[in-house]
């Protein structure tokens, strides 16, 4: 059999947490040509797919069945043929509930070469989020783990209710439609109506739930509580264990925020919003091209002992300014005649990485590092230069202008607008609660794309607050630091206030 040049790796993505893909999975993401992947895979993984990688969603859902698992084959097999690294991203472990065995022959009768890498699993991972084992000793010394969906298995057999109501530990994965029935199955197989029960809704994510009960009493419990899918349902003595849902207990616990950065800069903002409890949605709108003015910075570089302050208002403009220097063989010697200033730590921190120090490092928005630069000098500057992006902020330049500096901003990067990826449409078609925008023109991209509504918006400096004012958005919050930190205490003392404890 011929053997193509291509190949497709069977990739777990985990149950649901974006950090609990392996180290070999997230290597052979980034730098995979196709990624296909299933519905439940979180966006902050695949914005994490090289950024000329083809991203093809065939998800199901129940009565949504986008393709159907032979057209998911072919398309691994055509994509592999044409010479492509193809990763295959399943949710939870590929050889688990997940068809991934089908695929694998698929491509093995084809020639087409396939390896798999195993994932964790929800089965195991779920229950132990929610702080439940599915062993214990003296307790429970055998599990099983089934699925209650046999969707496009019309004659697959029915389970063996009676010998699951044998073991200590029963875990039913994709069972919320039919939990009432596998309930009364059981109780009817002899498993005791007193049974511990527990039911965990959106496993290992931050808007995990978990509701607690018995074997006749857990269908009502989740239908009071409002638990959707995906769920997982444990059954046994071993559902006692554990506590609560998992979840911070800060404003942002349960809370779906849409970040608009760009996807190289996803991650650490990401980061932050986990370890509040929230869920982050990837959303980018911009990507950021460092091209700016060639001539004018050419002169610029030139001449850069004509000026007193070098000003920066984003890391962006750092990396687009260092770029230009390192083109024309020059370093942070070339500025040792001007002083520089930075907005924000985040700022700051992008200058030391190209081996600048700032003098002045402002708080606040713009129109602050303005101040912050006049205060610092001794008479008020004769000539600024602003190395900016094409949507740069007038309040600097307007604060120095009005005490007679010359301020010259010249473009180093570019923000272009990127389409909304269908999975980000996706995933906000079940809601948000805040978005977090970093720019003007990243309100202006969002907004052709969806209404403001009800959405809390929080934007850095005055000009990203205005735009989303402009767009429509009610409930505007400025972040007076450049920093995701900052952004993000802003959403919490909102929120905490706005919100009454349960």
């Amino acid at each position: 059999m011929t053997r193509h040049a291509g190949i497709v790796f069977l990739v777990g993505a985990g149950p649901g947490d974006p950090g609990l893909i392996t180290v070999r999975g997230l290597e052979l993401l980034r730098c995979a040509d196709a990624v296909v992947h299933d519905r439940l895979v979180p966006g902050e993984l695949l914005v994490r797919a090289a950024r000329d990688a083809e991203v093809i969603d065939v998800g199901k859902s129940a009565g949504d069945h986008r393709r159907q698992q032979k057209d998911i084959n072919e398309l691994l097999v055509r994509l592999a043929r044409q010479g492509k690294v193809v990763v295959r991203l399943k949710g939870g472990d590929p050889f688990v509930f997940g068809r991934g065995f089908e695929e694998l022959e698929h491509c093995r009768r084809a020639g087409v070469a396939c390896v798999v890498i195993p994932g964790v699993t929800s089965a195991l991972a779920g229950p132990a989020s929610a702080g439940i084992p599915v062993t214990m000793r003296q307790v429970a010394r055998s599990v099983a783990m089934v699925t209650a969906s046999t969707a496009g298995e019309g004659d697959a057999p029915a389970l063996d209710y009676a010998a699951l109501a044998r073991l200590d530990t029963v875990v039913v994965l994709m069972g919320h439609r039919h939990l009432a029935a596998i309930c009364a199955s059981l109780l009817e197989a002899g498993m005791s109506e007193d049974m511990p029960a527990a039911c965990i809704e959106r496993a290992t994510t931050p808007a995990q739930r978990v509701a607690r009960g018995t074997l006749a009493g857990i269908a009502r419990e989740v239908a009071r509580q409002g638990l959707g899918a995906p769920l997982i349902t444990i059954f046994g003595e071993v559902a006692v264990a554990g506590g609560g849902s998992g979840l911070a207990h800060s404003g942002l616990a349960g809370k779906r925020v849409v970040v608009t950065r760009p996807a190289s800069r996803q991650a650490g903002v990401a980061k932050l919003l986990r370890r509040a409890g929230a869920e982050p949605i990837a959303c980018p709108v911009t990507r950021i091209e460092y091209e700016g003015d060639t001539a004018g910075l050419l002169e610029a570089v030139q001449r850069l002992a004509a000026y007193d302050w070098l000003a920066f208002t984003s890391a962006h403009g750092v990396r687009g300014f260092s770029r230009v220097l390192r083109k024309h063989g020059l370093d942070s010697r070339a500025l040792s005649n001007c002083r520089v200033a930075a907005i924000g730590r985040a700022t700051s921190r992008a200058l030391h990485r190209v081996g600048i120090a700032a003098d002045v490092v402002g708080k606040g928005g713009a129109g602050a590092l303005a101040e912050a630069i006049l205060a610092a000098s001794a008479t008020p500057p004769s000539r600024v230069l602003f190395p900016c992006g094409d949507h740069r902020r007038d309040e600097l330049i307007d604060g120095l202008k009005r005490a007679g500096s010359v301020v010259e901003a010249i473009a180093v990067y570019r923000a272009h607008p990127v389409a909304v990826t269908d999975e980000a449409k996706s995933a906000l078609k079940l809601g948000f609660d805040a978005v977090l925008f970093y720019s003007p023109s990243a309100v202006t991209n969002f907004a052709a794309v969806f209404d403001a509504g009800d959405t809390v918006a929080a934007c850095i400096g005055e000009s990203t607050a205005h735009a989303a004012r402009r767009a429509g958005f009610d409930r505007v919050m400025t972040s007076a630091e450049t920093t995701d930190e900052a952004m993000l205490n802003v959403l919490v003392r909102h929120f905490d206030e706005t919100e009454v404890p349960a």
